[in-house]
C-alpha cells in the first residue's frame, strides 16, 4: 500500500477542522428561514453585546464586496449573451432561499458565536414562492430576480429543430420518453468548513478549506473581494471528498476572510451537515423528455430532447453551463444519429442554488438516452442488445463528428458491450429471474452503454514544475501542480508517470499539489482530467528533462551518473506544460435488481462495470473512482432526494431522512479495463472520476423498468424508494394465491 492511501486509512489525514491556527476567533452564520422574504430588519446591537463577541456582521458591513460571477459560453435561442445577477455574501433587502446567510456573528469561542448568535433578531415579510416544479416556474408568479421576469434564466435551441421533425414524420416508429432528475446533496464526509486570515504586513488573504485545486476558488474569491489573484492564498488541506461540489468558492469563504481584515484576526468557520443541507450546492435538479425516431429497419433517424434544469435561487459560477454544455456534447450518446435538436431551459427557483455534482449533466443525458433505447426496444419488438449494436459508432468511424457538433476521438463501443454481457452472465439471467420469483421477488436486468465528455476546463493549458535529483540507487523528485486532489491517488499516479518517463524508481517523492502562492497555469481537478491535463505535463516535464540529461551524458554514463553530478538548477527543474484535450471516455455498465412486492424494497444485487479509460496509470485507483461513483449512482437511483414543499422549506435535512446509500445497500461491484488509448494527449488517458455515476443511472433504472415491466407494471420516477415502487407492483403472492383456481363455470 502506497504512504498516500496509508495515511488516510491510519486517521493521519488534516482536514479544515483538524487545522490549529494561532489566535484565531470563531465564526457562527444566521441563516434565513424562509425560502422567500423581504428583510424588513436586521437588529444585532444585543449580539454585539455579548460575551466574548468580537464582531457582528450583516451585508451593511460588506457592500464594498462584490458578489459572485456566474457564465454560460452560449447565446440564448434570441442570439443575447447569458447574464445571471452576481451572488452577494449575504442577504441585503430580501432573502432568496432557506439557509441564505442573513448575519455572521465572530467571537472568541464557538460557543459564544452560537450563543450571540442566537440573538439576532431579523424581520421577514414573506413572499409568494417559486417551488422547485417545473410546470410552475414560467406563470405569473413574482419574479425572484428583475433580471429573469418570468423566473427562466436562459432558453437555448441547438440542432437542427425542422430535420428532426421531418425525420419523425418519415419515421417507423417516434419513442418519447421522459426522465427525473431530482436534486441531490453532495454530503462529502467533511462539512465544508474555512479558515481565514489578512496579513495586514503582506497585504494577501489567506484561506484553507476544501477544495479541488486552486485556480476557480481563487478566481472567484478574488472577484468578490476585488483583489488580484496575487493577493489570494489559497491553503490545500486534505479533501474529504470533491464531487464536484467543491471546485467554486462560497459565500462563507469570502466572509471569513472579510472578517478576519476586519477583526484583526484569524477566523474560522467549522460548518455542520445541517448547513451542508442548506448552503452547498445541490447537484442535478432537471427533467428531460427525449423523442428518438427509428426507421422499419431498426435504425435511428434523429433526436430531439429538451431540458428542464433548477438553478436554485442564484446561479453559481458554472451552474448553468453544465446544464448545456455537457449534456451537448454528447446529447446522441455511443449511436449513429444523423440529426439532432436540443432545447435547455433554465429556471430559477427559490431553493439552495444548484452546480456541478459528480457527472455533471453527463449523467442526465446517459440516462435519458439508454432509457430511450430500452423503450425503443420494446416498441418495435427487437431485441435490446441487437438494437443497440445495430446503432452505435463502429471503432472505423472515429473521430465521429456528433450532429451537434461534438468530436469523439476514440472508442470500440461492441467491444465493451460484449465484454459487459459476458461479465455479468447475461444469458444466465432467464434462470436468475425464476429463482427470485420461487422467493417472490422480481428480478430485472439492465445495461447503460454510454459515452461522456472529460477533460478541457478554462485555460489553454496545464503547467506543472518537476525537480529531479539522485538519491541512492533512484531518484528523489518534488512535483507541483494546481491540481487539488479529493481522493483520486494523484500521489501516486504521477510517481508511476515519472517513474515509467525515466526508466528509473522514485525513492523519494513530494507532489505540492495546489502550494498557496502558485503561479502554474492550470485548472483544478474536476471533469475527469487530472491525467488527461496534469499528467500529460508530468509526461512532457520528464521528457525534456531526459533530453536534457542525454545531452550532457558522456559515452556510456548512466542516466543516474548524469543526474548524480548535475548541479545546474536550470537541469535539475523543468517547468512544462500540456495544451488542454477534450477526451470521450465511455463504458458499459450492467445491473441487476430485486424487488420486494410486499414493501417495495429494491436491492442492487449485481453490479458489472466495463469502462474504456484510455490508458490507464494506476489500475487500482480507477476501479476505486468508478465503484466510488456507481456507489454515488445507486444511491441517488434508489433514494436519494432533496424534496422541497410548497414554502421552500427542505424536506430532507439530515440523514435521518436523506437515505445516503449504506455498505449493505452496495453489491459487490466489479469493474474491467477496456480501454482505447486516446490520441487527443501524450498518455493516451481519457479520465474515470465520473464514469461509475454516468453509467449507473441507466443500468438501475433500465434494470428496475425490466423488472416492472416483466409483470405488466410501468416504472416510476428516480428515485426507487419503496413508497413510489409499492404501489406499482403486484403483491407478493401467498400460499392460498400459489396455485390459482379455475373460475366455476
Amino acid at each position: 500500500m502506497s504512504r498516500g492511501r496509508q495515511r488516510f486509512l491510519t486517521g493521519e489525514g488534516a482536514y479544515t477542522a483538524d487545522l490549529v491556527v494561532d489566535g484565531a476567533a470563531h465564526a457562527v452564520f444566521v441563516r434565513s428561514d424562509y425560502a422567500h422574504a423581504l428583510l424588513t430588519a436586521v437588529e444585532v446591537n444585543d449580539a454585539r453585546a455579548m460575551p466574548g463577541v468580537l464582531a457582528v456582521l450583516t451585508a451593511n458591513d460588506l457592500a464594498s464586496m462584490r458578489g459572485f460571477p456566474a457564465f454560460l459560453h452560449y447565446p440564448d435561442r434570441n442570439g443575447r449573451a447569458f447574464a445571471a445577477p452576481p451572488r452577494p455574501i449575504m442577504a441585503s433587502d430580501r432573502v432568496r432561499h432557506v439557509g441564505e446567510i442573513v448575519a455572521m456573528v465572530v467571537a472568541e469561542t464557538a460557543y459564544a458565536a452560537q450563543d450571540a448568535a442566537e440573538r439576532v433578531s431579523v424581520g421577514y415579510a414573506e413572499l409568494p414562492v417559486v417551488a422547485c416544479r417545473f410546470a410552475d416556474a414560467a406563470d405569473t408568479q413574482d419574479p425572484i430576480h428583475e433580471a429573469f421576469p418570468a423566473n427562466v434564466a436562459f432558453r437555448g435551441l441547438f440542432g437542427d429543430l425542422a430535420a428532426c421533425k421531418a425525420a419523425e414524420e418519415r419515421a417507423a416508429h417516434v419513442v418519447m420518453l421522459a426522465v427525473n432528475l431530482p436534486r441531490v446533496v453532495p454530503n462529502a464526509m467533511e462539512p465544508r468548513s474555512a479558515i481565514g486570515r489578512w496579513s495586514e504586513k503582506e497585504g494577501t488573504y489567506e484561506l484553507w478549506a476544501p477544495h479541488q485545486g486552486i485556480p476557480e476558488i481563487r478566481r472567484d474569491l478574488a472577484a468578490v473581494l476585488d483583489v488580484p489573484s496575487k493577493d489570494l492564498r489559497v491553503h490545500p488541506v486534505d479533501v474529504g471528498g470533491g464531487f464536484g461540489a467543491r471546485g467554486p468558492a462560497y459565500p462563507e469563504y469570502a466572509a471569513v476572510l472579510a472578517a478576519a481584515r476586519l477583526v484583526g484576526r484569524p477566523v474560522r468557520w467549522l460548518g455542520t451537515r445541517l448547513e451542508g443541507f442548506l448552503g452547498e450546492h445541490h447537484g442535478r435538479g432537471s427533467r428531460l423528455s427525449g423523442r428518438l425516431s427509428i426507421d422499419a429497419a431498426g435504425r435511428f433517424q434523429s433526436l430531439h430532447v429538451r431540458l428542464d434544469g433548477d438553478l436554485g435561487a442564484w446561479v453559481t459560477p458554472v451552474g448553468a453551463h453544465i446544464h448545456v454544455h455537457n449534456p451537448l456534447q454528447t446529447l446522441t450518446g455511443v449511436y449513429r444519429i444523423p440529426v439532432a435538436a436540443f432545447e435547455p431551459t433554465l429556471h430559477v427557483t427559490n431553493a439552495v442554488p444548484t452546480g456541478p455534482y459528480r457527472g455533471a449533466g453527463r449523467p442526465d443525458i446517459a440516462l435519458l438516452v439508454e432509457r430511450l433505447v430500452d423503450e425503443a426496444a420494446r416498441i418495435t419488438g427487437r431485441d435490446r442488445i441487437a438494437l443497440r449494436n445495430r446503432n452505435c459508432i463502429l471503432p472505423s468511424q472515429f473521430p465521429f463528428l456528433t450532429p451537434l457538433g461534438a468530436t469523439y476521438d476514440c472508442g470500440d463501443y461492441p467491444r465493451l458491450l460484449s465484454r459487459a454481457l459476458a461479465e455479468a452472465d447475461w444469458r444466465g439471467f432467464s434462470a436468475r429471474r425464476r429463482a427470485s420469483a420461487r422467493q417472490g421477488l422480481l428480478r430485472g436486468i439492465g445495461l447503460s452503454l454510454f459515452t461522456e465528455v472529460a477533460g478541457g476546463g478554462p485555460v489553454a493549458a496545464d503547467e506543472v514544475e518537476l525537480a529531479v535529483t539522485a538519491d541512492g540507487g533512484g531518484l528523489s523528485v518534488e512535483l507541483h501542480t494546481v491540481t487539488g486532489s479529493t481522493g483520486q491517488s494523484h500521489a501516486e499516479a504521477f510517481a508511476r508517470i515519472i517513474e515509467r518517463e525515466l526508466g528509473t524508481p522514485i525513492v523519494s517523492f513530494n507532489l505540492v499539489g495546489s502550494a498557496p502562492a502558485a503561479s502554474l497555469a492550470g485548472a483544478g481537478s474536476f471533469g475527469s482530467r487530472s491525467m488527461t491535463s496534469a499528467g500529460s505535463a508530468v509526461a512532457i516535464a520528464c521528457r525534456v528533462f531526459k533530453g536534457r540529461v542525454a545531452a550532457l551524458a558522456d559515452h556510456g554514463e548512466g542516466f543516474l551518473d548524469v543526474v548524480r553530478k548535475a548541479n545546474d538548477p536550470d537541469l535539475v527543474r523543468v517547468r512544462a506544460s500540456a495544451p488542454v484535450s477534450v477526451t470521450f471516455p465511455a463504458g458499459c455498465h450492467v445491473a441487476e435488481v430485486e424487488i420486494d412486492p410486499a414493501t417495495g424494497v429494491t436491492r442492487v444485487v449485481s453490479y458489472v462495470a466495463v469502462d474504456d479509460a484510455g490508458t490507464v496509470i494506476d489500475h487500482d485507483a480507477v476501479v476505486g473512482q468508478i465503484a466510488g461513483g456507481v456507489a454515488q449512482g445507486i444511491g441517488e437511483a434508489l433514494g436519494e432526494i432533496a424534496l422541497y414543499d410548497d414554502a421552500g422549506q427542505l424536506l430532507a435535512s439530515s440523514f435521518m431522512d436523506y437515505p445516503m446509500p449504506r455498505a449493505t445497500d452496495l453489491p459487490a461491484i466489479r469493474v474491467f479495463d477496456e480501454g482505447v488509448p486516446s490520441p487527443n494527449n501524450p498518455l493516451g488517458a481519457k479520465g474515470a472520476g465520473e464514469a461509475g455515476t454516468t453509467g449507473a443511472l441507466g443500468a438501475v433504472s433500465n434494470a428496475v423498468a425490466d423488472a416492472l415491466a416483466h409483470v405488466g407494471c410501468r416504472c416510476p420516477d428516480m428515485p426507487y424508494a419503496p413508497g413510489l415502487v409499492w404501489p406499482l407492483s403486484p403483491p407478493r403472492p401467498t400460499a392460498m394465491q400459489s396455485s390459482p383456481r379455475r373460475r366455476p363455470n
